[in-house]
């Protein structure tokens, strides 16, 4: 038992109806620093009604969604750069990356919906590594928010997606979008970074100036032939 992580404790706590209040004093013991964690999610803490920090009231509104300041985005550049550190693959980068700002975004609400990357094959884009719902495999440059982002080069911000001439509507739950270009060591354009959200006007010059040394960061750390 002293060799079981917290997680796993909580877990096997999770699946029982009840609990003893010894029992829980006796893993929370055990578990250290998680046993408040085990002790708050017990069945047998929520079942007598107790209030406890992760209980919230059943009235509740939904969590405010994270602001993506320039604080935010100097903490998620930080974290951008320890991931890639070392690390040359360019689909580990990007896998690592979407999970990242996917993840790192929603941790108080959920301001994003899609997270990821399509990579540049001839004349079309090609779905590459994201957190989110399938996607569209495959982008025509100058079609969409994604496409016209890699004709122009340019980084596209779209307060509402559905005033987008030649939308490409992969999840109809989007209602804004950004899409940044990313460039290898070379300047060579190799693929672009697309984010969306379920609200309009969710992105703004924050986001620009946030993301975009991410991306420049992940196409010069990494390879991509």
């Amino acid at each position: 038992l002293r060799a079981a992580s917290s997680s796993t404790l909580r877990t096997a706590m999770l699946d029982f109806p009840t609990c003893s209040k010894s029992t829980v004093a006796a893993l929370a013991f055990v578990a250290g620093a998680g046993g408040g964690i085990l002790l708050a999610n017990c069945p047998w803490r929520r079942s007598r009604g107790d209030a406890v920090a992760s209980d919230a009231p059943a009235s509740a509104a939904a969590p405010a969604v994270r602001k993506r300041d320039a604080a935010f985005y100097a903490r998620l550049l930080a974290m951008a750069e320890a991931l890639v550190h070392g690390e040359s693959s360019s689909m580990a980068n990007m896998a690592n990356i979407a999970s990242l700002i996917y993840h790192e975004s929603n941790k108080d609400g959920t301001a994003l919906n899609w997270c990821g990357f399509y990579l540049m094959q001839g004349k079309e884009l090609v779905l590459g590594p994201f957190q989110g719902k399938t996607a569209c495999i495959r982008i025509k440059v100058g079609k969409g928010v994604c496409g016209t982002a890699a004709e122009r080069k340019s980084t596209q911000l779209v307060s509402d997606v559905h005033a987008f001439p030649g939308h490409i509507a992969c999840d109809p739950v989007s209602q804004s979008e950004i899409v940044v270009p990313i460039f290898d060591g070379n300047k060579n354009l190799v693929g672009v970074l697309d984010i969306d959200a379920p609200t309009k006007a969710a992105f703004s010059v924050d986001d620009v100036r946030g993301l975009e040394p991410i991306a420049a960061l992940l196409g010069n750390s990494s390879a991509w032939k």
